[in-house]
C-alpha cells in the first residue's frame, strides 16, 4: 500500500513539475479583454520592481500562494484570502501603468474574487466575528477604491466590474447586519 502511494505522489510531483515548467518557459500569455481583441501580453523579466503577473516568475508566486492558503485554518485563511485580494489589487494599478488594461482585468477580477470567497468564508465561521468585521472594512475600503480606478479600464470591460462589485456589495450588507 506505501508502494504505491509512493508512486502516486511520486508522478503527482512530476506532473505538477511538468506543468510548472511549460508555464514558465511559454514566453506569450494571450489574454482576452471585452473592450479589446486579443492583447499579448509578454512575460517579462525585472528586478527591483514589484512582481505582478507580467512577471516571468509570477506563476511560481501563485502557486506558492495557493499551497499556503490550502494549508492555513478556516479563520486564517480569510485573512489570507484578503491579502492575496489586496495585493492583486496592487499588481492591477501597476499593470494599469504600464497600459496593460486586458491583464489588469484579470488580476482585478481575480482579486474580487479572493474577497468574495473571504466573504463567504466569515460568514461560515461559527465564532467568526472579528473575521467578519475585518472582511466588512476591507469590502467598504475596497470597492470605493475599485470604484475610481473603474474609469481607467474600457467601458466593454466595465460590467463585469459591475457584476462582481454587486456581489461584493451584496455580501458586504450580510457582514453589516452580523457586524453591528
Amino acid at each position: 500500500m506505501q508502494h504505491l502511494r509512493l508512486v502516486t505522489s511520486s508522478a503527482g510531483l512530476l506532473l505538477g513539475c511538468a506543468i510548472l515548467g511549460v508555464s514558465l518557459s511559454a514566453g506569450n500569455t494571450m489574454v482576452q479583454s471585452a473592450g479589446t481583441s486579443f492583447e499579448t501580453s509578454k512575460k517579462q523579466f525585472y528586478l527591483n520592481e514589484a512582481v505582478l503577473p507580467d512577471h516571468v516568475v509570477y506563476p511560481v508566486l501563485m502557486a506558492v500562494d495557493r499551497v499556503k492558503l490550502e494549508m492555513e485554518t478556516p479563520e486564517e485563511r480569510v485573512y489570507k484570502q484578503v491579502e492575496y485580494a489586496q495585493r492583486r489589487f496592487e499588481s492591477t494599478q501597476g499593470l494599469l501603468e504600464k497600459d496593460m488594461t486586458a491583464l489588469a482585468l484579470t488580476t482585478v477580477t481575480k482579486g474580487e474574487k479572493y474577497l468574495i470567497n473571504a466573504a463567504h468564508g466569515a460568514l461560515e465561521l461559527e465564532n467568526g466575528d472579528a473575521q467578519r468585521r475585518f472582511v466588512y472594512r476591507t469590502l467598504v475600503y475596497y470597492n470605493s477604491d475599485l470604484e475610481k480606478l473603474k474609469g481607467q479600464f474600457p467601458d466593454a470591460d466595465r460590467p463585469l466590474i459591475d457584476q462582481l462589485q454587486r456581489e461584493m456589495l451584496s455580501l458586504q450588507h450580510q457582514l453589516e447586519a452580523l457586524v453591528k
